[in-house]
Protein backbone atom coordinates (compact mmCIF):
# COMPACT_ATOMS: atom_id res chain seq x y z
CA UNK A 1 0.00 0.00 0.00
CA UNK A 2 1.50 3.61 -1.13
CA UNK A 3 -0.39 6.67 0.72
CA UNK A 4 0.50 10.30 -1.34
CA UNK A 5 -0.65 12.80 1.06
CA UNK A 6 -2.18 16.36 -0.49
CA UNK A 7 0.87 17.56 0.52
CA UNK A 8 3.24 15.89 -1.51
CA UNK A 9 0.41 16.11 -4.66
CA UNK A 10 1.17 18.56 -7.90
CA UNK A 11 -0.92 21.17 -9.09
CA UNK A 12 -0.40 22.62 -12.50
CA UNK A 13 -2.80 25.28 -14.40
CA UNK A 14 -4.43 24.29 -17.23
CA UNK A 15 -6.84 26.88 -19.26
CA UNK A 16 -9.55 26.79 -17.17
CA UNK A 17 -8.52 26.01 -13.80
CA UNK A 18 -5.81 23.65 -11.96
CA UNK A 19 -4.89 19.86 -12.03
CA UNK A 20 -3.76 18.10 -9.14
CA UNK A 21 -2.22 14.72 -10.38
CA UNK A 22 -2.51 11.80 -7.71
CA UNK A 23 -1.34 8.95 -9.79
CA UNK A 24 0.00 8.02 -12.79
CA UNK A 25 1.57 5.14 -14.35
CA UNK A 26 4.16 3.96 -15.11
CA UNK A 27 6.46 5.36 -12.99
CA UNK A 28 8.87 8.04 -14.92
CA UNK A 29 6.01 9.00 -17.66
CA UNK A 30 4.32 12.10 -17.80
CA UNK A 31 1.10 13.60 -18.80
CA UNK A 32 3.07 16.32 -20.93
CA UNK A 33 4.89 13.58 -22.87
CA UNK A 34 1.65 11.46 -23.13
CA UNK A 35 3.21 8.84 -22.54
CA UNK A 36 1.66 6.85 -19.23
CA UNK A 37 -0.59 4.21 -19.44
CA UNK A 38 -2.70 5.75 -16.73
CA UNK A 39 -3.49 8.89 -15.08
CA UNK A 40 -5.64 10.02 -11.82
CA UNK A 41 -6.23 13.55 -11.45
CA UNK A 42 -8.48 16.37 -10.10
CA UNK A 43 -9.16 19.49 -11.36
CA UNK A 44 -10.94 22.57 -10.86
CA UNK A 45 -12.89 23.94 -13.47
CA UNK A 46 -13.01 28.24 -12.34
CA UNK A 47 -14.61 29.73 -15.88
CA UNK A 48 -18.25 29.33 -16.95
CA UNK A 49 -17.26 27.79 -20.02
CA UNK A 50 -14.25 25.45 -21.14
CA UNK A 51 -12.82 23.31 -23.77
CA UNK A 52 -10.98 20.15 -22.76
CA UNK A 53 -7.86 19.50 -23.67
CA UNK A 54 -7.63 16.81 -26.73
CA UNK A 55 -6.33 13.29 -25.64
CA UNK A 56 -6.08 11.35 -29.08
CA UNK A 57 -5.70 7.33 -27.82
CA UNK A 58 -6.90 7.80 -24.47
CA UNK A 59 -10.06 7.31 -22.52
CA UNK A 60 -11.61 9.10 -20.14
CA UNK A 61 -13.67 8.70 -17.11
CA UNK A 62 -15.19 12.36 -15.25
CA UNK A 63 -16.59 12.00 -12.06
CA UNK A 64 -17.88 15.06 -10.69
CA UNK A 65 -17.47 15.99 -6.89
CA UNK A 66 -18.35 19.16 -6.11
CA UNK A 67 -20.87 22.03 -8.70
CA UNK A 68 -22.48 20.92 -11.94
CA UNK A 69 -21.28 20.39 -15.49
CA UNK A 70 -23.28 20.39 -18.52
CA UNK A 71 -20.96 18.31 -20.45
CA UNK A 72 -20.99 18.28 -24.57
CA UNK A 73 -19.17 16.04 -27.19
CA UNK A 74 -20.01 17.71 -30.61
CA UNK A 75 -21.41 15.85 -32.62
CA UNK A 76 -21.78 13.20 -30.26
CA UNK A 77 -24.23 13.91 -27.08
CA UNK A 78 -24.38 16.17 -24.06
CA UNK A 79 -25.23 15.89 -20.69
CA UNK A 80 -25.93 16.88 -17.14
CA UNK A 81 -23.85 16.02 -14.38
CA UNK A 82 -24.50 16.55 -11.10
CA UNK A 83 -22.15 15.53 -7.56
CA UNK A 84 -20.48 11.74 -8.14
CA UNK A 85 -22.14 11.65 -11.82
CA UNK A 86 -19.60 9.98 -14.15
CA UNK A 87 -19.16 10.30 -18.02
CA UNK A 88 -16.94 7.97 -20.30
CA UNK A 89 -15.65 9.49 -23.10
CA UNK A 90 -12.94 9.05 -26.29
CA UNK A 91 -10.11 11.70 -25.21
CA UNK A 92 -9.89 12.79 -29.23
CA UNK A 93 -13.47 13.96 -28.79
CA UNK A 94 -14.36 17.74 -29.16
CA UNK A 95 -15.48 18.36 -25.55
CA UNK A 96 -16.91 21.64 -24.40
CA UNK A 97 -18.49 22.46 -20.98
CA UNK A 98 -20.60 25.16 -19.07
CA UNK A 99 -20.48 25.00 -15.55
CA UNK A 100 -17.97 25.61 -12.51
CA UNK A 101 -16.57 22.61 -10.41
CA UNK A 102 -14.29 20.06 -9.34
CA UNK A 103 -13.61 16.78 -10.66
CA UNK A 104 -11.70 13.17 -10.72
CA UNK A 105 -9.95 12.22 -13.97
CA UNK A 106 -9.39 8.62 -14.53
CA UNK A 107 -7.00 8.91 -18.43
CA UNK A 108 -6.24 5.61 -19.69
CA UNK A 109 -4.49 4.34 -22.93
CA UNK A 110 -5.59 1.49 -25.00
CA UNK A 111 -4.12 -1.05 -23.75
CA UNK A 112 -5.80 -0.46 -19.76
CA UNK A 113 -9.65 -0.32 -18.92
CA UNK A 114 -10.90 1.12 -15.52
CA UNK A 115 -13.71 2.46 -14.09
CA UNK A 116 -14.15 4.82 -10.92
CA UNK A 117 -17.10 5.36 -8.00
CA UNK A 118 -18.36 6.86 -5.37
CA UNK A 119 -18.30 5.28 -2.37
CA UNK A 120 -19.98 5.98 1.18
CA UNK A 121 -19.90 4.97 5.32
CA UNK A 122 -21.30 6.07 8.17
CA UNK A 123 -19.61 6.30 11.47
CA UNK A 124 -18.64 2.74 12.80
CA UNK A 125 -18.96 0.84 9.55
CA UNK A 126 -15.70 -1.01 8.11
CA UNK A 127 -15.34 -2.39 4.51
CA UNK A 128 -13.07 -4.63 3.67
CA UNK A 129 -11.28 -4.07 0.04
CA UNK A 130 -8.96 -6.77 -1.95
CA UNK A 131 -7.72 -5.30 -5.08
CA UNK A 132 -8.74 -7.84 -7.65
CA UNK A 133 -7.74 -5.94 -11.05
CA UNK A 134 -3.94 -4.71 -11.12
CA UNK A 135 -4.43 -1.49 -9.84
CA UNK A 136 -6.88 -0.23 -7.23
CA UNK A 137 -6.91 3.24 -6.18
CA UNK A 138 -8.88 5.74 -2.92
CA UNK A 139 -9.08 9.32 -3.35
CA UNK A 140 -10.36 10.34 0.61
CA UNK A 141 -12.80 12.97 0.04
CA UNK A 142 -14.26 13.41 3.12
CA UNK A 143 -14.32 12.34 7.60
CA UNK A 144 -12.15 10.52 9.25
CA UNK A 145 -10.92 6.68 8.84
CA UNK A 146 -9.02 3.83 10.49
CA UNK A 147 -7.09 1.97 7.85
CA UNK A 148 -5.43 -1.43 8.49
CA UNK A 149 -3.22 -2.74 6.05
CA UNK A 150 -0.70 -6.11 7.26
CA UNK A 151 -1.60 -5.27 10.78
CA UNK A 152 -0.43 -2.12 10.78
CA UNK A 153 -3.04 1.16 11.80
CA UNK A 154 -2.55 4.37 9.68
CA UNK A 155 -5.44 7.40 9.79
CA UNK A 156 -6.45 8.83 6.94
CA UNK A 157 -7.52 12.85 5.87
CA UNK A 158 -8.98 14.81 3.02
CA UNK A 159 -7.19 14.63 -0.14
CA UNK A 160 -4.83 11.56 0.40
CA UNK A 161 -4.82 9.33 -2.13
CA UNK A 162 -4.09 5.47 -1.33
CA UNK A 163 -3.16 2.95 -3.91
CA UNK A 164 -3.17 -0.95 -3.59
CA UNK A 165 -1.50 -3.83 -6.17
CA UNK A 166 -3.38 -6.73 -6.59
CA UNK A 167 -4.30 -9.28 -4.24
CA UNK A 168 -3.01 -6.53 -1.46
CA UNK A 169 -6.29 -5.98 1.18
CA UNK A 170 -7.07 -2.92 3.04
CA UNK A 171 -9.69 -2.43 5.83
CA UNK A 172 -11.49 1.07 6.06
CA UNK A 173 -13.50 1.80 9.82
CA UNK A 174 -14.95 5.11 9.66
CA UNK A 175 -14.55 7.39 12.67
CA UNK A 176 -17.41 9.99 11.05
CA UNK A 177 -19.70 9.99 7.87
CA UNK A 178 -16.74 9.22 5.45
CA UNK A 179 -16.35 9.45 1.27
CA UNK A 180 -13.85 8.76 -1.61
CA UNK A 181 -13.53 7.65 -4.62
CA UNK A 182 -12.39 4.39 -5.90
CA UNK A 183 -10.39 3.97 -8.68
CA UNK A 184 -9.87 0.28 -10.57
CA UNK A 185 -7.82 -0.07 -13.73
CA UNK A 186 -6.77 -3.68 -15.36
CA UNK A 187 -3.46 -3.29 -17.63
CA UNK A 188 -1.70 -5.50 -19.54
Amino acid sequence: MLIIPASLQKTTNWSGGTTTQLYIYPEGTSYAARDFLFRISTATIETETSTFTSLPAFQRILLILKGSLAITHKDRYSKQLHPFDTDRFDGAWKTSAIGKVTDFNLMMAANARGDCTHELLHSGQSKKITAKNSFYGIYWLQGSAVLTYNSNECSIKSGDFISLLKGETLTILAQGTSNWVSVEVNYS
